[in-house]
């Protein structure tokens, strides 16, 4: 990789959380372990089943992350990864297949880390390992409301909790005040998610927080296994 070229990935990865912690050296390591890969619109990346020899952290484009139907139907998408966004860390962590299919949305570039190297990185660097698992503890919690929206939520609900999540994408944080049946009631020790039936949902963007550490990504940017 050239000067130049070096140059950009370093500006890419500090738009990517897993980096955004870590030291300009370290940084500079980082950026002399990855190669650069280009992908056309349509293309895909890896199919589920795949062996996962390699992570992704795209730098230009999007990419989609679908899950294929058993019937031959069209794919269930999952997510849509943006520049900063990361995917296929999942089968390096666990040496599982790819779990989900992702292909190229537009003109994509990405840079790969491939297992062996992501290996000696998240040895030597603790802040990287750190940031990788909170991130993915982000992911975790962010299926389990999905999951909890699925078996408790009506349409008008789900429709309601999606808006909230697409919120905290764009800006971060959402506070949010729910109103009518799912409102908190005092003495019964319990919150409702907001959007259950019968809601009314109002959501603000409150100032960022300072001192946070590894900051998990939005949805709308993680990735697949």
């Amino acid at each position: 990789m050239g000067a130049m070229d070096r140059q950009l990935a370093n500006e890419a990865l500090r738009r990517c959380v897993l980096f955004r912690r870590v030291t300009v050296e370290d940084l500079e390591r980082c950026t002399a372990e990855l190669a650069h890969r280009h992908y056309k619109r349509g293309e895909t990346i890896f199919h589920a089943g795949d062996p996962g020899e390699a992570m992704h952290i795209v730098i230009e484009g999007a990419v989609k992350v679908e899950l294929p139907s058993p019937n031959g139907d069209t794919p269930a998408i999952l997510a849509t990864i943006e520049p900063g966004g990361f995917f296929g860390e999942l089968a390096l962590l666990d040496g599982e297949p790819r779990s989900a299919t992702v292909v190229a949305l537009q003109k994509t570039e990405t840079l790969v880390l491939d297992r062996q190297r992501f290996e000696r990185l998240m040895e030597d660097l603790p802040t990287l390992r750190s940031c990788l698992f909170a991130s993915m503890s982000g992911e975790l919690r962010r299926l389990t409301g999905q999951v909890e929206a699925l078996l408790f939520l009506d349409l008008t609900g789900r429709l309601a909790s999606r808006i909230v999540d697409m919120a905290q994408a764009e800006g971060g944080p959402v506070a949010t005040t729910a109103t009518g049946p799912c409102a908190p009631r005092r003495g019964r020790g319990r919150t409702t998610r907001p959007g259950s039936a019968g809601c009314r949902i109002r959501a603000r963007h409150p100032a960022p927080a300072t001192g946070s550490s590894c900051p998990g990504p939005p949805a709308s940017v993680r990735g697949a296994g």
